[in-house]
């Protein structure tokens, strides 16, 4: 894959210490598209000897893979994260408006891939997620690497009572990323959401990179289940250790 078919953020996710993250668009990683089998292990030579993707279901459960892996396994793996200390391991979120977000422990060499959309954001997959790097693997906060890749952006996500109740109701930081338009509606700041969850957890403001782009603005580049009214397709994004 070349550097210039997905976005990354190598300055915070460094790839000369082995970390290998990138987040997808319509086109691209082209070497994965039609390949990843949802809630399985798949091989995807010769870049990518194990590559895992859940089957999501907006909650909060994360899938742990400490041991090395079977590929042969016919398990199936649902939840909306994914955490592993193997390398050549791909991780891998599917999005298509949700929030995919990537971490890593650049010390202790673990990693994470998170799906969260409105609703595992609120149930708290994000935390969920720290929770499993930081109390089982001994991850630091303080040396914790996170990336935000495209989304919704508030731009697009306006939401109404169902929404908006649970959010009001868990994070005392919520008029920093709703906005009211009627007395009934507002705009969703997904990516703030996650955002600001990550701050409340202890992570600095100087370790999280976030892509700016709104999934449903770009119709050239992503996929939007708000725009499209159905799933076309979705987004991967994904993250690996190579040593």
């Amino acid at each position: 894959m070349k550097a210039e078919d997905s976005l990354s953020f190598s300055d915070c996710i460094p790839a000369e210490k082995g970390f290998f993250h990138f987040f997808g668009t319509r086109q691209n990683p082209a070497s994965l598209i039609n390949k990843v089998q949802v809630g399985q292990v798949t091989p995807v030579p010769p870049d990518y000897p194990y590559v895992i993707s859940l089957k999501q279901i907006h909650g909060r459960d994360v899938v742990v893979f400490d041991e090395p892996i079977d590929v042969d396994s016919s398990m199936t793996y649902e939840g909306d994260a994914l955490v592993t200390t193997q390398p050549n391991v791909l991780l891998v979120v599917r999005t298509a408006d949700c929030v995919p977000v990537l971490v890593a422990d650049i010390e202790r060499q673990v990693i994470g891939a998170v799906h969260a959309g409105w609703r595992g954001a609120v149930a708290g997959i994000v935390l969920e997620t720290l929770a499993v790097l930081t109390q089982r693997h001994g991850a630091k906060k303080e040396h914790l690497r996170v990336v935000i890749g495209p989304s919704i952006g508030s731009c697009c996500f306006e939401v109404d009572d169902p929404v908006i109740r649970p959010i009001k109701e868990r994070f005392s930081f919520w008029p920093d990323v709703l906005k009211p338009t009627s007395s009934t509606h507002a705009k969703v700041n997904l990516k703030g959401l996650v955002f600001h969850q990550l701050l409340q957890a202890g992570i600095s403001s100087s370790a999280i990179r976030q892509s700016d782009d709104c999934t449903q603005c770009d119709a050239n580049r992503y996929f939007s289940y708000r725009r499209e009214g159905r799933v076309n397709g979705t987004m991967l994004s994904g993250i690996m250790m190579k040593f």
